[in-house]
């Protein structure tokens, strides 16, 4: 977090052009978590001016495939209607899981001040992401 803060801005566009994003925030440099928007990319070059925005990914995205994965209610619900279930992935399980636990420490890191939230997600969410 830069030393004015943290700040949140939405901006509608009416259509999904990559311009918007880059015209909107050429002058800006930062980091930037948004959704899994291609338009963004553009944001993300190594070479771009004033320089790169670094790219904070939103795990919601990920988390929602691994729990496609691991649906396990869906492959019970399969089951009972004798259709063939679903197979539950044991990886995309305990991916999901670890993701409910990076939420959690996510959580738990916005009720501490800025700096000592920081400190708590560095040092809990490393042992997660770890293979």
């Amino acid at each position: 977090m830069g030393p004015l803060g943290q700040y949140r801005q939405s901006v509608y566009s009416r259509d999904r052009s990559e311009d918007h994003p880059r015209q909107h925030l050429a002058a800006w440099r930062g980091t930037l978590q948004a959704d899994a928007f291609g338009g963004y990319g553009q944001l993300y070059e190594a070479e771009r001016q004033p320089g790169p925005v670094l790219e904070a990914s939103c795990w919601a995205y990920t988390r929602r495939k691994f729990f496609e994965l691991a649906d396990i209610e869906a492959a019970t619900r399969r089951k009972a209607q004798r259709r063939a279930p679903q197979a539950i992935s044991p990886m995309a399980l305990e991916a999901a899981q670890r993701t409910d636990a990076l939420f959690d420490i996510s959580a738990a890191s916005t009720v501490c001040r800025p700096s000592s939230g920081l400190a708590f997600a560095g040092k809990e969410a490393p042992r997660l992401l770890a293979p």
